[in-house]
């Protein structure tokens, strides 16, 4: 069946029936100190949807979702621009042979070039699966970001 990359709200792949399957997969792939193993935190995302700051992008099987990315794209006041940031990008693991994940990656550069941004922005864990694709498809790497979980309380 053909895979439908396209924009969408944060609603729809929220309310999708997929996403209980692709939550279990994203925890067990991306958990890290400052990102939990979960992903019921894209309510969090509505609000920047409305504000403008977020935009979503889903691939579709039909009706169902199989992959998404969110692109953030908060106004850099140094630049005087947005600057694209991916954010979140996934695709389930029996669907990774499809292409979604390219098309996701492209979609969202589409975007960001569309609104402005001089770059999009994209991270990967050190040694997941994007740290080594990200090269192949012409993005450099610039930063290296350190992270040190913090006790509250």
């Amino acid at each position: 069946m053909e895979i439908d990359v396209r924009r969408c709200g944060i609603a729809e792949i929220i309310e999708n029936a997929n996403l209980a399957e692709l939550r279990r997969e994203f925890a067990a792939e991306v958990a890290t100190c400052i990102q939990p193993a979960e992903i019921n935190r894209l309510y969090g995302y509505q609000t920047m949807e409305r504000d403008g700051t977020v935009q979503a992008i889903g691939a579709f099987q039909g009706d169902m979702v199989i992959g998404f990315i969110t692109v953030l794209t908060p106004n850099n006041p140094r630049l005087g621009t947005p600057v694209a940031a991916a954010d979140g990008l996934f695709v389930g693991r029996q669907y990774r042979d499809t292409g979604a994940g390219l098309k996701l990656l492209k979609a969202a550069e589409n975007y960001a070039a569309e609104i402005g941004s001089p770059v999009l922005l994209c991270g990967s864990l050190r040694d997941g699966p994007l740290s080594k694709i990200l090269p192949r498809l012409g993005y450099v790497e610039t930063n290296v970001v350190y992270a040190k979980e913090l006790r509250h309380g």
